[in-house]
């Protein structure tokens, strides 16, 4: 694979165009080649060119471009087609009808074979941002311009790619006195060394991505998978409407047989116009949700009592949030008031207050006090204020809010099943190193089983940093083997799939539920206590559902549950919108990897990107569809109340071989 470092020895480019949409592979395009280029001495020759695309776009994609190129400080330029967006551009082909050859331009839309947009809105102006560096160029030199224009091509993105050459002529950017040479430095990368790249750089990204789009382009592409449309229409609702009205005038749809007012309505009746994308036994942060299995890598991630504001802004990269409409510095903006020391575990309540001492083997002792209980054991006072946290969304925004308010709660509470995608493990673990420095608890981690020396003990166990983990019981007993402690073994012993394939919701209540109340009769003793509930102002039917957030027989008085998102009108995308603002990313939806109510788009997610948890997932299917020997009249397999079977499924999709090939 040819390198910067092979072009600049055969061609020494004049200039070095580094095309930037602001999605991941022109993120890793950037961060790479800039590297490289500083090595080799050549950083000058780079310019950062952007294609805006103006309403098409994400919001703030313009601005988060801008700011990438402002991060490795090398010049910006954004080139735009003067005579309309794409939109526009459908309208005065439909009012031409008839191109200057004479042929029909029906149907007026773009097309896999007839890629205009591509063509017209991006390459033809990348070529005038040519042509006007080479006329600067003569005004002082003789002979020929040479020219490098590197885009994020990568040979994985499809078929048709893989046939493309990474280093090639661009004949039309290339004259008798110009030449100009396509390079795709990133061509051979894989969708993991993108990330990794991404990762190491430090650059922030896009919101959309949260959002859980695949890739970052026109917001209505007609390449774009049915799932990447469907969070589109469900982001950007008034340019789905512009979408729609152009539809209607030239009589053709975008994509051919699906139309755009079709994915509206397909939208809505999915709930994804309702902005929120979760079930009704499985919400994606509040403390009733039924959460995923996995192990993700065991990374250190604590911090030492002297560790900087650098370092902890480092730790933290993932957490920031993308680039909203507002450029940035270099660094992200975290509010982080100085502190002298870190959290560190009281050995009375368990908790992990900020004491304020200097050096001492116990900081609790010699007069420290634990900010959460002042060393009594429990919360001062009569009453305490505690935040059941899911790691999604809604939960944080609350937090965030809270933070923004001074409203400092004297527990934040995550129930760890046991079975949370990576993603969401290391979000949490991220999110409460933050909310120490706002000077809040951390994130108390409670589990039904496992513990120290347990092989089914707490993902986080031995990452616990700020979060202390806390073990109702070791394991459970089980007149049908050996015991489990956790609810994928429960699966696998009692041969009997997630409740919620059933129609229930039983295993949020044993293992979300349950472990919180347990764990604050035992710190919070008779103390009153007021329970915030992260359901958003567009579930309010689930707060008449108690079962949800509240556990059948409480072991302590009766709680004051109380829901913030609610009370403030606020739905998911304004929690976003608050998250973001306060310098972090939206985290993932949180629910379980084999979670019965998990979407066909989330299967196919979870195959795509973590195909060991898909496959422990088939696992925990095939123990009650094939082995337990029952016969399965309405139940059809681990879908939301049995209505389709994932290995079915998996197989009609084509998924299992990527489980194969992993």
């Amino acid at each position: 694979m040819m390198t910067l470092a092979d072009v600049n020895a055969q061609f020494a480019p004049h200039a070095i165009l580094v095309n930037i949409s602001g999605g991941k592979d022109s993120m890793a395009l950037l961060a790479s080649q800039v590297k490289e280029a500083k090595a080799l001495g050549i950083k000058h020759k780079l310019i950062a060119v952007h294609c805006d695309l103006g309403r098409m776009e994400w919001e703030g994609t313009l601005e988060l471009a801008q700011e990438h190129a402002a991060v490795f400080d090398i010049p910006f330029h954004t080139v735009r087609r003067e005579l309309g967006d794409i939109l526009e551009q459908v309208l005065d082909r439909f009012d031409r009808k008839i191109s200057k050859t004479g042929k029909s331009m029906a149907p007026y839309w773009m097309s896999s074979q007839n890629r205009f947009c591509t063509s017209d809105q991006k390459t033809s102006q990348v070529a005038k941002l040519v042509v006007q560096l080479h006329d600067a160029f003569k005004v002082e030199n003789d002979g020929e311009f040479r020219v490098v224009n590197m885009l994020g091509i990568r040979a994985a993105e499809s078929s048709a790619r893989t046939k493309m050459s990474p280093w090639k002529v661009n004949k039309k950017m290339t004259t008798k006195t110009r030449t100009t040479m396509d390079f795709y430095p990133i061509f051979d990368w894989t969708f993991d060394q993108v990330w990794a790249n991404i990762d190491a750089s430090g650059l922030r990204v896009h919101r959309a991505y949260s959002l859980g789009m695949s890739r970052l382009s026109c917001a209505f592409c007609m390449m774009a998978s049915k799932r990447d449309l469907l969070i589109a229409a469900k982001a950007n609702p008034e340019l789905l409407e512009d979408f729609i009205q152009v539809e209607e005038t030239v009589g053709y749809t975008m994509v051919d047989g699906r139309s755009m007012k079709d994915l509206k309505a397909e939208a809505q009746a999915d709930g994804l116009m309702d902005i929120e994308d979760a079930p009704e036994a499985s919400t994606e942060d509040d403390t009733a949700t039924i959460e995923d299995d996995a192990t993700p890598d065991q990374g250190e991630n604590t911090m030492a009592a002297d560790d900087s504001t650098e370092q902890f802004e480092e730790m933290l990269r993932k957490f920031n949030a993308p680039a909203g409409t507002v450029p940035r510095s270099s660094k992200p903006s975290l509010k982080m008031p100085e502190i002298q020391n870190p959290a560190v575990e009281c050995d009375t309540c368990h908790g992990t207050g900020i004491a304020d001492f200097s050096s001492h083997t116990n900081p609790w002792e010699d007069g420290s006090e634990c900010s959460i209980c002042h060393g009594a054991g429990t919360v001062a006072g009569d009453h305490a204020l505690v935040v059941h946290y899911g790691g999604g969304v809604d939960s944080t925004a609350i937090l965030v809010e809270m933070v923004n308010r001074g409203e400092r709660p004297d527990y934040i509470l995550f129930a760890d099943t046991q079975a949370e995608k990576p993603e969401t493990y290391d979000y949490i673990r991220g999110f409460s190193q933050w909310l120490v420095l706002q000077g809040f608890p951390a994130i108390t981690v409670v589990t039904r089983f496992g513990g120290p020396g347990n092989d089914k003990g707490s993902i986080i166990d031995s990452q616990a940093g700020p979060c202390y983990v806390t073990h109702a019981e070791k394991t459970r007993e089980s007149h049908t083997g050996p015991g489990y402690t956790n609810l994928e073994g429960k699966t696998h012993q009692n041969k009997w799939m997630p409740s919620p394939a059933y129609g229930g919701h039983s295993c949020a209540a044993v293992f979300k539920v349950e472990p919180q109340d347990r764990y604050l009769a035992q710190v919070c003793g008779l103390k009153s206590t007021t329970d915030y509930i992260g359901f958003d102002a567009t579930e309010g039917k689930r707060k008449s559902k108690k079962s949800f957030y509240a556990p059948a027989e409480s072991k302590r008085p009766a709680p004051n549950y109380e829901f913030p998102l609610i009370e403030w009108g606020w739905d998911r995308a304004k929690c976003i919108e608050v998250i973001e603002a306060a310098g972090l990313r939206a985290p993932m939806k949180s629910a379980c990897f084999f979670c019965p109510m998990s979407k066909k788009h989330e299967i196919r997610w979870l195959a795509i990107n973590h195909p060991d948890l898909f496959q422990r997932a088939l696992a925990m299917e095939d123990v009650d569809m094939i082995e337990s020997g029952r016969e399965h009249k309405s139940v059809k397999g681990m879908g939301p109340h049995g209505s389709f079977n994932w290995r079915r499924f998996a197989q009609e999709e084509g998924l299992m071989a990527i489980e194969a090939a992993a």
